[in-house]
């Protein structure tokens, strides 16, 4: 359980990451609650150095419970956490499925992941819904849907993320989400509404870059949509870099639709990657991972949304760093 200045003071900012550190031939895994101020909680959770943590996500309704992905490689399961008293659900506990890249619905009451397709002959992830306690689960976007005209293509889809306000559809939010169809080699963003299964709207092209791992700002309507996500791309033949982008959307479902995605200003980390974008509660914040390899340094910076020119960060503090490769998944500010 958490024993530390969350309790002492909730208004105050922290952080919640996942990491995967290296330790010789095992490792040591688990969530990390931080401050900027060097405070840090640490939940291992469980005693096994082989398993692997993917991203967590806070519920904003609830305070102290978080969910994430955790198990050996290829076979995670999703749990729920109360950080205050230590309380652990397995909500899934399946066998032979990775379930991977849970986040929680606005209301905090139904969880979005990416589940294993059982059938599916190339190995791709569906996209799930569930309540928080794991019941009622069902298949949002499954891995072999209708592209137009009844021709079936084969899709893969990676860290769903969900937003409160309808940026199509008509209830329950906007799930934004990376998805890659056979037919393409790389992923872009796309957007789908809770009430409508297996219908997506795309908002970055397939062709030449990997769009990945989206976050909704918790100001965007149907009129003025901001989403920032990490974009990977070749710059030189061989040499590839992935940095931030931040598109913004109008009227998507409707007449006179549009996309316009810019560069992340204020955000360029020359030769590191900057990767798991995510927005604090309030918006006017961004964490991130910042990884050459070799280091990683998990980021704090003031998010400012421009509407009509590439959005900026600003004031962008170090919360913490590891020198042991690839460590850091998913972080996320709470506490604003």
């Amino acid at each position: 359980p958490i024993d530390g200045p969350v309790t002492a003071d909730p208004a105050r900012g922290h952080m919640l990451v996942a990491s995967n550190i290296p330790d010789g031939p095992s490792y040591t895994n688990g969530l990390f609650l931080i401050t900027r101020e060097g405070w840090q909680e640490f939940f291992p959770i469980f005693d096994d150095d082989n398993w692997e943590y993917g991203k967590p996500s806070y519920n904003r309704a609830i305070a102290g419970e978080v969910v994430f992905a955790a198990g050996p490689p290829g076979n995670k399961d999703i749990y729920r956490l109360q950080m205050f008293t230590g309380e652990l659900y397995n909500l899934t506990n399946s066998a032979s499925v990775d379930e991977n890249d849970p986040c929680f619905s606005p209301d905090g009451q139904e969880i979005v992941y990416t589940a294993d397709a059982l059938v599916d002959p190339y190995g791709y992830k569906e996209v799930w819904v569930m309540a928080r306690d794991g019941s009622g689960r069902f298949t949002l976007m499954s891995d072999y849907i209708d592209t137009g005209g009844g021709v079936f293509v084969y899709h893969n889809y990676e860290t769903p993320t969900w937003g409160a306000n309808n940026l199509v559809g008509t209830q329950w939010g906007t799930i934004a989400f990376s998805v890659s169809p056979l037919t393409e080699a790389t992923f872009s963003i796309a957007v789908c509404s809770r009430d409508l299964q297996d219908v997506f709207w795309r908002l970055t092209p397939y062709a030449g870059e990997d769009d990945f791992v989206p976050t909704i700002h918790p100001s965007s309507t149907v009129g003025t949509g901001t989403i920032v996500y990490s974009k990977r791309m070749e710059i030189f033949p061989g040499t590839f870099e992935t940095d931030m982008y931040n598109l913004t959307s109008q009227n998507i479902e409707g007449p006179g639709a549009s996309v316009a995605e810019w560069a992340l200003s204020g955000a360029d980390f020359s030769t590191y990657q900057e990767l798991y974008p995510a927005f604090s509660r309030d918006g006017a914040r961004l964490s991130f991972v910042s990884s050459d390899g070799a280091t990683d340094e998990v980021y704090g910076a003031v998010y400012s949304r421009n509407l009509t020119v590439a959005d900026s960060l600003s004031s962008i503090e170090q919360w913490t760093s590891s020198q042991s490769g690839d460590v850091y998944v998913g972080p996320s500010i709470v506490g604003y």
